[in-house]
């Protein structure tokens, strides 16, 4: 935060200061950044990569020699963060689903049922005092904002685990996004 307002009032004369961050790193800039001019691509609304990763295990994420997904999914789901970017009812709705396995579909409405399913029922509560709650608190952020969205890209729309063994990767439905955020 120095170094932003450092150079906007030294080197640009108290002009104000325009911080463009590209997908995830736009949704922590929001979160951490007030009273400036912010681009951002995605306000913390989810997506569908977090749910991968708390179901099978965080994909490409964290590097440990060695380590499948399915071994570090525990060590994934102890992180505080990990339930942070869960998909938001209000964004997501109920259709499509989130999830899909034969006995049944999951959608962004049906996370706390989702994390007892796959095993993650000491996440149920966390996610419910923090993270519902945030969900449903949307605060104007007094400044001017501008979100640029991302297109074309196939972006995870769904993950399908047909059998409903959580421990294996997922079959990926895709629609349309930046490759991480959906629209």
């Amino acid at each position: 935060m120095e170094l932003v307002e450092t150079a906007s009032e030294k080197q640009h004369h108290n002009k104000k200061a325009i911080i463009l961050g590209h997908s995830l790193g736009g949704m922590v800039a929001l979160e951490y950044i007030e009273h400036l001019f912010l681009v951002t691509p995605t306000l913390s609304q989810g997506f569908v990569t977090t749910v991968r990763n708390l179901v099978s295990g965080p994909r490409n994420l964290v590097y440990v020699a060695d380590a499948t997904d399915l071994s570090l999914r525990p060590m994934w789901r102890s992180f505080e963060t990990s339930i942070v970017n869960v998909p938001s009812p209000g964004v997501f709705g109920h259709e499509p689903p989130i999830v899909v396995t034969e006995r049944r579909n999951y959608s962004a409405y049906d996370v706390e049922d989702l994390l007892a399913a796959v095993g993650f029922s000491d996440g149920v509560e966390p996610f419910r005092k923090r993270t519902v709650a945030r969900m449903n608190y949307h605060e104007a952020p007094m400044v001017p904002l501008t979100c640029i969205n991302g297109v074309g890209n196939r972006t995870p729309q769904q993950l399908v685990y047909w059998d409903g063994n959580f421990d294996e990767p997922p079959q990926i439905v895709y629609g349309e996004g930046d490759d991480i955020i959906n629209l």
